[in-house]
């Protein structure tokens, strides 16, 4: 009305669980001895269901709690205005905007044993802090040709204009290797002779204690000086950096 439009809508919701789904927004995951891995955002290629440890956490307990997309309290506006230039049949500018302001995330301590475990509890690092964001568009369009039917329309877009700086992540490894101490449970591959054999008889253990409740002698192996992650709940992801876009856009 009057040149205007806006909207303002205001979500709770809660999203938990002991699986993202098709697409692993969970946690690390990959299994690469080294701790580097990364979030398989692929459908269908994430490692839920490849291990029957899948869903229990390190000390053997169901890890059912809040999923990491689970953001309970999500505001959003949009709005605009149009200014037609005293009734002009053929110019119009519009300016509008979006804003979001959203719960943070939660954050969860893993431990990578071939798939990723979560450490004690979904959401024991808390969540990220709040995240927003505000985009802003100017564009102005020409009408032209019989009945106006062509439009020329040229597009100013402002992604994250107050180039805010959100964190979006932190990291979740605890540890850096996954088989640190694996020859004190396996003592004769000691020389590294047998570290393929050695490794699975170790994850298997690994896997039979986690299933048993008994892990904590296996999780107080990895914890050494030399293993620690320094970077363990720090920030590791943060909000894209404010994005300017031009467009030209004809219209038929």
């Amino acid at each position: 009305a009057n040149n205007y439009f806006f909207n303002v809508n205001y979500t709770f919701s809660r999203l938990e669980g002991n699986t993202s789904g098709l697409a692993n927004s969970d946690y690390w995951d990959g299994g690469a001895a080294d701790g580097s891995s990364a979030t398989r955002a692929s459908p269908g290629v994430n490692r839920f269901f490849d291990w029957p440890l899948s869903g229990f956490n390190a000390l053997g307990e169901l890890e059912d709690g809040p999923l990491a997309t689970d953001r309970p309290h999500v505001l959003k506006a949009y709005g605009g205005y149009t200014f037609d230039w005293w009734k002009s049949s053929s110019n119009a500018t519009e300016i509008s905007f979006f804003t979001q302001a959203m719960s943070g995330t939660p954050q969860t301590t893993v431990i990578d044993f071939g798939v990723p475990l979560v450490a004690t509890k979904r959401g024991d690092m808390g969540r990220t802090p709040t995240f927003t964001q505000t985009d802003l568009s100017l564009s102005h369009s020409y009408k032209f040709g019989r009945d106006g039917r062509f439009k020329v329309v040229g597009d100013l877009t402002l992604l994250n204009a107050f180039n805010e700086n959100n964190i979006t992540a932190l990291d979740p490894r605890k540890f850096f290797h996954n088989y640190i101490g694996e020859t004190e449970f396996v003592p004769e591959f000691a020389d590294g002779s047998g570290y393929g054999v050695a490794g699975f008889q170790y994850t298997t253990q690994f896997m039979n204690a986690v299933l048993n409740g008994e892990a904590a002698p296996f999780i107080q192996a990895l914890d050494t000086p030399l293993n620690r992650n320094q970077a363990f709940g720090q920030p590791s992801a943060f909000q894209g950096k404010r994005n300017i876009r031009f467009g030209f856009r004809f219209i038929f």
